[in-house]
């Protein structure tokens, strides 16, 4: 079964994409071609670790000028084929105080090993890729050799 992948092709502004306080001389004011693609993938169902494969190759099809993958809430290990993915962003799963499922239980975060995320970073510095470490499990410290707050340029 292929990861279940959400929001095919989402568009925003570049400018966006980046920390209102971080300015980078290189990068131009929006225009109509200065677009973000990105997929978001969900939990796949299974033993072996899911593959970003056929969703990132769409992804590095598209002509946006920045195409990342957002992978989050991490709920198993990942393996990616990154060529053509400008950015990657990792986080795990948080609930908000009182939020319920549909079944009106109280909601709990699914848990996210760093381990996964560590090797996602990995992934990412082979291919060259930036990695952004968003937050982990109920925003629970990041451990240090997490804390990578990495952008596209």
């Amino acid at each position: 079964m292929a990861p279940r992948l959400v929001g095919t092709h989402q568009t925003m502004p570049q400018s966006r994409l980046a920390h209102p306080d971080q300015t980078h001389p290189e990068r131009p004011e929006d225009g109509p071609t200065r677009l973000a693609v990105a997929k978001c993938l969900a939990r796949r169902h299974g033993r072996n670790p899911s593959r970003l494969g056929s969703g990132c190759r769409a992804i590095a099809q598209n002509p946006a000028t920045i195409r990342f993958v957002s992978v989050e809430p991490m709920l198993e290990p990942i393996g990616a084929d990154l060529a053509g993915i400008d950015w990657v962003i990792c986080g795990g799963e948080t609930v908000k105080p009182g939020q319920k499922n549909d079944d009106g239980t109280p909601a709990v975060a699914r848990f996210m090993n760093p381990d996964w995320a560590r090797h996602l970073r990995d992934q990412c510095r082979v291919a060259d890729v930036p990695f952004f470490m968003k937050q982990m499990t109920n925003k629970a410290p990041i451990p240090d050799d997490l804390l990578i707050r990495e952008f596209p340029v």
